[in-house]
């Protein structure tokens, strides 16, 4: 099959996907898990790690905005374009760890942002694909089931617009 543009992106790439559309490199929503480090990992790891027992979700947001602002430019293909942050969400569940809903004002791949979190910040975090849409994302972080029974009612938001996150089935505002 012949290579194909993405529309609006100027990018080409091969093949297509199971719905015939072509397929794309990337997401603009990604949920991202700080997960729980365990002490024996941070003593050992080869660059270091920190353990979560101390760290704020106000920590977690300003370490994700720096990512964004400065990604890491040894991680993946050189970027084009730099995409900003529009929106983000952060919780934390028990035992700590956090997951932030973040939406991008494109299409980018999550490495250069892991590793910055990585190398800067010493976060080890998990970067999940599987939402397309924010609110999929923030209806993780506020959806209690039988495995997470309790859930961060009070998730510490920030988006660029200073506004509210503007959800229909959520509505959070936090202080900057």
């Amino acid at each position: 099959m012949e290579p194909l543009l993405v529309v609006g992106s100027g990018r080409w790439v091969s093949g297509t996907g199971s719905s015939g559309r072509p397929k794309q490199r990337g997401r603009r929503v990604y949920l991202v898990t700080f997960g729980a480090v365990l002490e024996p990992s941070v003593l050992s790891a080869p660059r270091p790690l920190r353990a979560l027992g101390k760290v704020s979700r106000g920590e977690v947001r300003g370490a994700i905005l720096d990512c964004v602002v400065k990604p890491a430019a040894s991680a993946g293909r050189p970027r084009s374009s730099q995409a900003t942050l529009v929106k983000m969400a952060v919780f934390e569940e028990c035992p700590k760890h956090f997951h932030v809903a973040v939406d991008f004002s494109a299409v980018v791949r999550s490495l250069p942002y892991k590793t910055a979190l990585r190398d800067r910040h010493g976060f080890a975090t998990h970067w999940s694909a599987n939402h397309s849409m924010f609110w999929s994302a923030l209806r993780y972080g506020t959806t209690a089931t039988a495995h997470k029974p309790i859930v961060d009612a009070t998730p510490l938001t920030w988006t660029s617009s200073e506004q509210p996150i503007d959800c229909p089935l959520y509505t959070f505002t936090s202080p900057r």
